[in-house]
């Protein structure tokens, strides 16, 4: 029902409307890579494969939501071209099993459990167990 300049206004109008959103929120996920780039780096420095952190409310808010940590961290270990793959999570509802706590084990966001990554890609360090950590900055 619109002419063609109106409905061509409207959809800039929406879209703009939409990129202000996206700037708006922008510093909370570039802090977040910023943050998972700094913990990385202190696990090199530290020697440390696999580092679970115990929970910590106040870097905890800094993710926003943590349930893909394990995956992000991975990703950006294996971007910034680390062998094996650093990988970190927040140990919150981790049980204390030691079938999972095993050297073998990583954890995932996912129900399907370690069965499913494919290790031709992933290359996370099998000879170290979990390490648990307080975060100190």
């Amino acid at each position: 029902l619109l002419n063609t300049r109106y409905a061509a206004l409207l959809l800039a109008f929406i879209f703009l409307t939409r990129l202000g959103y996206i700037a708006a929120s922008s510093q909370k996920f570039t802090s977040r890579v910023q943050l998972t780039e700094q913990m990385l780096a202190g696990m090199r420095e530290k020697g440390i494969y696999k580092l679970l952190l115990a929970p910590d409310s106040a870097l905890q808010s800094k993710y926003i939501q943590s349930w893909a940590l394990t995956e992000e961290s991975t990703l950006m270990s294996a971007l910034a071209g680390d062998k094996p793959q650093l990988t970190f999570c927040f140990a919150k509802g981790v049980k204390e099993d030691s079938a999972l706590w095993g050297h073998k084990s990583i954890f995932t966001s996912f129900p399907a459990g370690n069965e499913r990554v494919s290790y031709q890609y992933i290359q996370t360090d099998t000879i170290h167990y979990y390490l648990l950590m307080r975060y100190t900055p």
